[in-house]
């Protein structure tokens, strides 16, 4: 007991650390008395009302990290390309894409990281079935710059890489 107790300080310690760290560089190192009584706050409404997060399974970060900015360079010196050398982007259009993800900020993660992607654009999120919207599966409504692209494959990659990140259930097979 006395050791888990420890340990919870030395966390918290460490968390409190890391937060001044930041607020010192993003304020200019002024405000300390509004750092203080914001952080206090924050930790009593913790102390009350935990946030519970989700399970993550830190060894695939940098994996999900590098699929995601490997897809974003080679975006952007496509999207550089098409617009440097007045290339037409005639195959411009809106797709549909069937996430597999089940958990709403898995759902909403995924389409921000598609978001971020050159060439693509999440533009909603809709139910899998509009009979039956309270299954939880639900299509993402892309526009994409190329439609005739392997972009399924890419969106595929990085829900896959999330999934394992995020230790959600969901086999590579039925994404790639």
């Amino acid at each position: 007991m006395m050791f888990k107790s420890g340990l919870l300080l030395l966390k918290v310690c460490g968390l409190i650390s890391l937060s001044a760290l930041c607020w010192a560089v993003l304020t200019a190192n002024e405000g300390w008395v509004f750092f203080v009584v914001l952080l206090a706050l924050l930790l009593l409404w913790q102390g009350y009302y935990p946030l519970a997060l989700p399970k993550v399974r830190w060894r695939y970060f940098p994996a999900l990290l590098f699929t995601f900015a490997g897809q974003l360079w080679r975006g952007a010196f496509d999207v550089a390309r098409r617009a440097f050398f007045a290339r037409q982007f005639a195959h411009t259009g809106f797709a549909t894409y069937a996430c597999r993800l089940t958990a709403p900020a898995q759902q909403q993660l995924l389409a921000t990281l598609v978001s971020l992607l050159p060439g693509t654009c999440t533009v909603a999120i809709l139910p899998k079935n509009s009979a039956k919207p309270s299954t939880g599966e639900v299509v993402l409504m892309l526009h994409i710059l190329d439609t005739t692209a392997n972009w399924q494959a890419e969106v595929a990659a990085i829900e896959w890489q999330l999934a394992r990140f995020m230790a959600s259930p969901l086999p590579r097979e039925a994404t790639l």
